[in-house]
């Protein structure tokens, strides 16, 4: 399925999302997912373009199969579902920011944000699978794992951390290594659970 609102229509879809293969935002001022996302069929969504500053935005729980994004478009991404996941390895190619509150999150093959702020909250959780971000803003007490489903871990790499006061707890299992190039500030406590 392929939906498109324009460059100026914000595409708007009130109930749940469900039973279909793939979805593609042709174009859009912003998407807003009001319902589920993939509760029985994860779905493939592809954002082809979407208008710089708008949003693309999940209010409920989402399961998606893949996600790919289109590199150098100035559009936000927001995760606010209690229950998230992907099942492939996310690579934020956006450039506007990426927001990821829930009490799981699981990127089955992992996720990268090499531009643009992410704001993490509640649990991020990989496979065995890395975890790279650029600058990150903590909206709550946040936890980055790589041994979910008893994983032996991967890498976690932080650009910085801007805490406002949460606490932050990385695993990089026993295989994982933990780096952090930038500053840490406002992190109320800050544990390294294992890593390699």
């Amino acid at each position: 399925l392929a939906i498109s609102g324009g460059a100026t229509g914000l595409v708007t879809i009130s109930g749940d999302v469900d039973h279909l293969a793939s979805l593609d935002v042709v174009n859009s001022a912003g998407v807003l997912f009001q319902g589920e996302v993939g509760a029985n069929t994860p779905l493939a969504l592809t954002v082809s373009d979407t208008r710089t500053g708008e949003d693309i935005t999940f209010q409920d729980d989402t399961h998606l199969a893949s996600f790919t994004t289109n590199p150098g478009q100035g559009y936000a991404i927001s995760f606010g579902g209690t229950s998230n996941q992907v099942d492939s390895f996310v690579d934020f190619l956006n450039t506007g920011g990426l927001s990821i509150v829930g009490t799981d999150s699981v990127f089955v093959g992992g996720l990268r944000k090499a531009t643009g702020l992410t704001e993490l909250g509640g649990g991020i959780l990989t496979n065995g699978a890395l975890v790279d971000l650029a600058a990150t803003e903590l909206l709550a007490n946040t936890t980055i794992d790589t041994t979910n489903t008893g994983a032996s871990g991967a890498a976690i790499t932080l650009d910085s951390i801007a805490g406002a006061g949460f606490t932050l707890d990385l695993d990089g299992g026993s295989v994982g290594a933990i780096a952090v190039s930038g500053a840490v500030n406002a992190v109320s406590s800050f544990t390294i659970t294992n890593s390699n």
